[in-house]
């Protein structure tokens, strides 16, 4: 009767051990998985740093005295009518007030006509233009304009480094 009881706890220690031991390598190789995972997340974010000098130089000229009205959004992987898997970046004012002066500007209110508008309507293209000719590289390209919805937006001006996408207009 003793070597029955005696084989029973046995049994059941090794068991419960063998149970435990392999808790232990799920739990293992589930931090290593969940290591993996992050590691492949660091590995696909993208440096945009090689982007700062075309957006300092639009700053300059969109925001000289750098009260932040802009937003400079950067976007990768980007396939359109002018590249496959390139880079767009993105202006838009971030305020109501931008955006009505814009709508003035390129004539949505009727002042296209205008002399001072026509003068601003240059200087921000050409300003983008300018800033473009600082991208990297041909697969990358800037925007222009104000968002008329939610998903929509009005394109004003748009320049890659060697080709303005929308023209210059004198």
């Amino acid at each position: 009767m003793k070597k029955l009881i005696l084989t029973g706890v046995a049994l059941l220690t090794v068991i419960s051990l063998v149970a435990c031991s392999n808790k232990n390598s799920e739990n293992s190789s589930s931090k290593e998985s969940t290591s993996k995972s992050s590691s492949v997340i660091q590995k696909e974010k993208v440096d945009n740093s090689k982007y700062n000098p075309a957006i300092s130089e639009l700053k300059s000229k969109i925001d000289p005295d750098n009260k932040g009205g802009w937003d400079y959004k950067i976007t990768n992987d980007v396939s359109n009518e002018v590249f496959s898997g390139g880079t767009t970046i993105s202006v838009t004012p971030t305020e109501q007030s931008g955006i009505d002066n814009l709508k003035n500007i390129y004539g949505e209110s009727g002042s296209s006509e205008d002399a001072g508008a026509q003068v601003a309507k240059l200087a921000l293209q050409q300003a983008v233009s300018n800033a473009a000719k600082k991208l990297p590289d041909e697969n990358s390209e800037i925007t222009l304009g104000y968002p008329t919805g939610s998903d929509n937006s009005v394109l004003l001006a748009a320049s890659t480094k060697s080709k303005d996408i929308i023209p210059l207009k004198q």
